[in-house]
């Protein structure tokens, strides 16, 4: 790999009108390359969601290095951008160094999901989680000669089947295959919400107080979610029942729900993010005359909320930055904002800890534990549960979560 070409600061730097998706588009065409935009695209994806850039910063990063490469057209020998510049994820962390040394407040604060997210996204995201379902539930019907079932798997009839019409039709008292209690239809919505109500508090807390209060708090809101899950099929205990072909219409009845209550319940102009009454700007790195306002008390809780949010320190590390800051400012006689700027020019100075990646670790731990809480749920409520059940369960958890992550990434490559 040749050494990374020094770009000039000034270039790119101004305001610009062009979205990600023109600037993927205009390395692609300089040379005709379509690897080009792959690595522009890979670049920001790296900045957005791993660095936590800001759509404004990443842009004119981006368009920086589309400066330097037209000026090296003709000399490059049609050299692949990862041996000019260097690979996608070694560039974004050059250019993030190079932020962080020059105290440049590049990062931006995401905010946290607010109510009409959690509602509309609930639907959304139950949609899929419906159709997974019900492909698990289709898979386990094993007396397809019984009459009717295939009715039951594919067409959703509107009438409830009791206990005593389940016994007429199969002579077996409690035979209920290829039906489901009546509540069940509604349990991928509930999941859903539990998991991203829990997101938006644990964010909420995380920017008031601290990691541990966030943590308890939605450990606090996921327990309200099984109490009410549990408390939903208990309701249902020994029926009535509907055929299984309800939760693959609910598929479609969420799908429009959500594209429904997102036309009508529209978001909200402006999406700064008001961190602990702060005024944490999510979508502006510019420093505000307000800023340079703050007393030092002010200036440190600023601070404070700036590194907490970011989900990527320890509230001893966060502690210590800010007591170190007042140690300083203090033996040199001069304010807070005198000596470091603004809050989100000095958080900006200090790169993630290992943290992040453990908190991580335990998100994943906590999606088995959901995983095995959906597999003893069958086993106490539908009797014996095979390998491949277990299986397709496991599955189906990951492959949600995989998929919000997914779709969470593909939100930020393309500034959306």
């Amino acid at each position: 790999m040749r050494e990374m070409p020094t770009m000039t600061k000034a270039s790119g730097e101004a305001g610009s009108d062009r979205s990600l998706g023109d600037v993927f588009e205009a390395f692609e065409r300089v040379r005709g390359d379509h690897h080009d935009r792959i690595w522009a695209e890979r670049v920001a994806w790296s900045l957005l969601d791993e660095h936590h850039g800001q759509v404004d910063a990443v842009r004119s990063a981006l368009e920086r290095a589309l400066d330097e490469l037209r000026m090296m057209l003709g000399d490059d020998g049609g050299t692949p951008l990862a041996e000019l510049f260097g690979e996608p994820r070694e560039w974004a962390a050059h250019e993030v160094e190079e932020w962080r040394e020059d105290g440049l407040d590049r990062f931006g604060v995401e905010p946290p999901p607010s109510l009409r997210d959690v509602v509309v996204h609930g639907f959304g995201f139950a949609a899929p989680l419906s159709l997974l379902f019900w492909i698990v539930l289709v898979l386990a019907i094993r007396d397809w000669h019984v009459p009717g079932m295939v009715g039951r798997a594919f067409v959703p009839s509107p009438t409830l089947i009791t206990p005593d019409d389940v016994m007429l039709s199969t002579g077996t008292v409690g035979k209920a295959s290829g039906l489901i209690a009546w509540p069940m239809v509604v349990v991928p919505w509930l999941l859903t919400v539990t998991a991203l109500m829990g997101n938006r508090i644990y964010r909420l807390v995380l920017a008031a107080r601290s990691a541990v209060d966030a943590a308890i708090a939605a450990v606090a809101v996921g327990l309200l979610g099984v109490v009410l899950l549990v408390a939903v099929m208990w309701s249902a205990t020994g029926g009535p029942y509907v055929p299984t072909a309800w939760m693959l219409a609910m598929t479609v009845i969420y799908g429009i729900a959500a594209y429904a209550i997102s036309r009508v319940w529209k978001e909200e102009a402006s999406k700064g993010f008001d961190a602990g009454g702060d005024g944490i700007a999510g979508t502006s790195y510019d420093s505000t005359a307000d800023d340079l306002l703050l007393t030092d008390d002010e200036w440190l809780a600023r601070v404070a909320v700036l590194l907490r949010v970011r989900n990527d320190m320890t509230d001893a590390d966060v502690r210590r930055i800010c007591d170190d800051a007042r140690n300083h400012a203090g033996e040199s006689g001069v304010t807070l904002v005198s000596e470091f700027g603004t809050p989100g020019e000095y958080a900006s100075r200090f790169a993630p800890t290992p943290i992040k990646a453990r908190r991580e670790l335990w998100y994943w731990v906590f999606a088995a534990v959901l995983a095995v809480a959906n597999i003893l749920w069958i086993v106490f409520t539908g009797g014996p549960v095979s390998g491949a059940q277990i299986g397709q369960l496991i599955c189906f958890d990951v492959a949600v979560i995989l998929a919000y992550r997914g779709w969470r990434g593909h939100r930020d490559r393309h500034g959306l």
